[in-house]
């Protein structure tokens, strides 16, 4: 075959390479995670673990544990449990959380007001293309960037 013929068939190839690349599917944030905000709110942060299962096709139902602490104000840390569930659309997911239960507050006597006043931790992340971390946005009263990190399983 002359170099000519060949032309056609190396540049059909060199076109069809990147369009498959960009087909690949985004990973699953099935799993265990751990994450954390950046400061907000002058010295407070928000960080806990996570776990995510799928339960279809892009959808899937989690539970975490939060620890909200601040520097400073009369308000310095609230440990709560939540449940949530989290849609994926290629990398972007969203994570929408429920309030089940404040564990505890320093201080103490700001418990009942809480039980009222705390609103959901949600989540709005994208997944990085290795599948081990998602960043993007705490959103609740305040907005924060956040950072999750895939815990490393065990093998036995």
């Amino acid at each position: 075959m002359t170099p000519l013929r060949l032309l056609p068939l190396v540049l059909a190839c060199a076109l069809a390479l990147p369009a498959a690349a960009q087909l690949k599917k985004s990973p699953s944030p099935e799993g265990a995670w751990s994450f954390a905000t950046n400061d907000f709110r002058g010295g407070c942060r928000l960080s806990g673990d996570i776990t995510l299962t799928e339960t279809k096709a892009n959808a899937f139902s989690c539970s975490f544990e939060a620890k909200w602490t601040c520097d400073t104000g009369p308000l310095r840390s609230v440990r709560t449990q939540q449940s949530c569930s989290a849609t994926q659309a290629g990398a972007k997911i969203l994570v929408t959380a429920k309030l089940d239960k404040i564990v505890s507050a320093d201080p103490a006597d700001a418990m009942s007001w809480l039980k009222a006043a705390y609103a959901p931790d949600n989540f709005d992340v994208t997944i990085n293309a290795h599948g081990d971390e998602m960043n993007g946005l705490f959103k609740s009263y305040d907005i924060a960037p956040v950072k999750f990190r895939r815990k490393a399983e065990l093998i036995s």
